[in-house]
């Protein structure tokens, strides 16, 4: 799905100072001779392709090096973690891990048990448990958050300990900077290591079609459709069970928060009636919601690429692969719910569509775009201004043509997005709060850029009727594909303990759940502790969001203090974490009190707030700035400090 790196081998000779003749030149018909010559530079050894991922990057890349892989020679199995076997991997003996770091410096939920056993095994196995198993391993982490990288340092440090030999240097990317820039250059490097030390094809011929699919499409009447059993989900992969975790929930109230101003942006409230669903949630917790791309767009994409939109399918796999998403279904179904058609298309799989672009001209342009020597002009030309991938099908790149099978295969599939819940689920179990800022940015190029699923949420008319049971999505709104995930926020078991809620902007979806959470318990006669909240914004009058309700909180005692910070209406802008230096006093006090601390919104908020509480100890707690440090580690680890971040 990326580049494979092939100008950067030294011994390819002239065409490596060329790399457009290596994709542009004719290929002829491979000779006996040639054929012989290929499988004796063939390794024949196979490498497992292990992948940790949250929202589909890391699973993304695995397909990449399974792609590259292959045609270097080696033969790839990609492994999804939670299907991980220490018994496979000793038989295998070779193993890439792409292990991103999710949330505060945690596996992603794919990845749990596998950190889980390297952890623990390395302390209990023998030092030499895997000595027979060669590995490498990227990691995918963001340097805005604090512990960055820290699952694909482990993993790194977790193998070695176990005995197991480097094949090749452990490497990692930046998500904040140029994730798939520093993939690109670990990879060509990797790729040259393994080639030279076990041999293999260094020089290929460009990206081909794609080839040994693991699934066909078999097309059905819609009677056919209507009498197929379709997937259960214990067959599906792992990485895609999520399609099959959702329940149909109305929406019964959508409206907005910030004031109706130009330039002022969107906030909308969200209520989903979960009457008649499986679904059920606590206070805080996650829930995930499955958008659906643009309705006219994915239909605009089908006639394009030739695609009846009505026309049922399956997906039948062969004996190594799973079910991605459910079957059957409409090719229209596919579009709008499992494939990520309105995202802008990362330069690896501009690549892997390359070869499907039937027009010369347009065929060298997607080609400059997709390779290493043009990644400056993509940034330029397509990840500036925003040209999602049906944008650049539609307008840019109109001659590719691809059977419905390879589309599948080579677009990645769309992810739910995740919002810390609103609201109380003692106060509201059968309709789930959501805050939602909808994401529109004036891009270059006069071309304005849309959240796949905010935009989704945010045109969603409120149902007018019951919930109706078993709801299908149509597509037309009023309705929402949801499940929940557990989060991190949890209020004490003991509610005398005093809690700090710091959490601007949106961030403050959380804060509003435990303090309705928090008055429910005051009804209830018990003793509630102290209830301290920070909230900023940029202006009183335009994104004070939930304004009423915090001043009403304030003002029946639930709230003891209510802090205040306005961005833009003062000679110099005010933050939380300032507010949180002028109260430090009164901050450490409740930390020795044993308050809890909840921080939601942006990793640089939650950076900045992070050090001010390390501040806080140091000036208030007479720490030094090691002993500071191990402090709030103390706070994080007993869950205490708790931080849901996003950059």
């Amino acid at each position: 799905m990326a580049s494979s790196g092939a100008s950067a081998w030294p011994y390819i000779g002239l065409l490596a100072l060329v790399p457009g003749l290596l994709f542009l030149r004719p290929k002829r018909k491979p000779d006996e001779a040639d054929i012989e010559e290929e499988e004796e530079a063939a390794p024949n050894d196979t490498i497992n392709v292990y992948f940790g991922s949250q929202t589909g990057t890391a699973e993304s890349f695995a397909q990449t090096i399974a792609a590259e892989g292959r045609r270097h020679g080696f033969h790839i199995d990609v492994v999804d973690l939670e299907e991980f076997s220490a018994s496979e991997l000793l038989e295998k003996g070779k193993a890439i891990f792409l292990m991103a770091t999710y949330g505060d410096g945690e596996p992603t939920d794919n990845a749990s048990e596998f950190t889980t056993w390297l952890k623990n095994e390395s302390g209990e196995l023998e030092s030499d448990y895997l000595a027979t198993v060669e590995f490498t391993v990227f990691g995918l982490g963001n340097t805005q958050y604090e512990h960055y990288n820290m699952v694909g340092k482990s993993t790194n440090e977790g193998m070695e300990k176990l005995g197991a030999q480097r094949m090749f240097e452990y490497g990692e990317g930046d998500d904040d900077n140029q994730l798939e820039e520093d993939f690109e250059a670990w990879r060509e490097k990797m790729w040259m290591a393994l080639v030279m030390r076990f041999g293999g094809m260094g020089g290929v011929d460009g990206v081909d079609k794609a080839v040994d699919l693991p699934f066909s499409v078999k097309m059905l009447t819609a009677a056919e459709a209507a009498c197929h059993a379709g997937v259960s989900e214990t067959a599906a992969a792992s990485s895609s069970k999520f399609y099959w975790h959702g329940c149909d929930a109305p929406v019964v109230v959508n409206r907005e928060l910030r004031a109706q101003a130009p330039g002022v942006g969107s906030t909308r409230h969200v209520e989903i009636d979960l009457q008649g669903t499986s679904v059920g949630y606590h206070t805080a917790d996650n829930l995930a919601i499955l958008p659906l791309n643009d309705a006219t767009t994915a239909e605009k994409l089908c006639a394009q690429l030739g695609y009846d939109p009505d026309s049922f399918f399956i997906l039948e796999h062969d004996d190594n692969h799973k079910p991605v998403f459910p079957t059957p279904c409409t090719v229209r179904d596919a579009f709008l719910r499992f494939m990520d058609i309105m995202a802008i298309p990362r330069r690896s799989l501009l690549e892997q569509l390359t070869p499907y672009v039937e027009d010369d001209a347009e065929r060298e342009a997607m080609h400059l775009l997709s390779s290493k020597e043009g990644k400056e002009k993509y940034h330029r030309e397509v990840e500036e201004p925003g040209w999602t991938l049906a944008d650049l099908i539609l307008e840019r790149f109109s001659s590719l043509s691809m059977t419905l099978d390879h589309f599948l295969h080579v677009v990645p599939h769309l992810h739910p997005r995740y919002y810390t819940i609103s609201s109380s689920s003692s106060v509201s179990p059968s309709r789930v709060h959501i805050t939602v800022a909808v994401l529109e940015q004036d891009r270059s190029q006069g071309r304005l850029y849309r959240g796949i699923c905010s935009s989704f949420l945010s045109s969603l008319e409120p149902h007018d009727g019951a919930t109706v049971e078993g709801a299908t999505i149509d597509g037309s709104g009023s309705k929402c594909r949801v499940f929940v995930r557990e989060s991190t926020f949890r209020l004490p078991a003991d509610s005398s303990i005093p809690i700090i809620m710091i959490g601007p902007g949106t961030g403050v979806a959380p804060m509003r759940a435990l303090l309705q959470e928090r008055a429910w318990q005051k009804e209830q006669g018990l003793s509630v502790g102290r209830n301290v909240l920070y909230f900023g914004c940029r202006c009183r009058d335009q994104d004070y969001i939930y304004r009423d309700e915090l001043e009403a909180y304030q003002a029946d005692g639930t709230l003891d203090s209510l802090r205040l910070a306005f961005s833009r209406e003062g000679s110099s802008k005010v933050y939380v974490q300032h507010l949180l230096r002028e109260d430090a006093a009164e901050m450490w006090g409740l930390l020795e009190g044993g308050a809890y601390v909840y921080v939601c919104g942006g990793t640089k908020m939650g950076t900045d707030v992070h050090s001010e509480f390390n501040h806080i100890a140091q000036s208030c707690g007479l720490m030094g700035v090691e002993e500071s440090k191990e402090y709030m580690k103390g706070l994080h680890d007993a869950g205490r400090f708790v931080q849901e971040l996003w950059s």
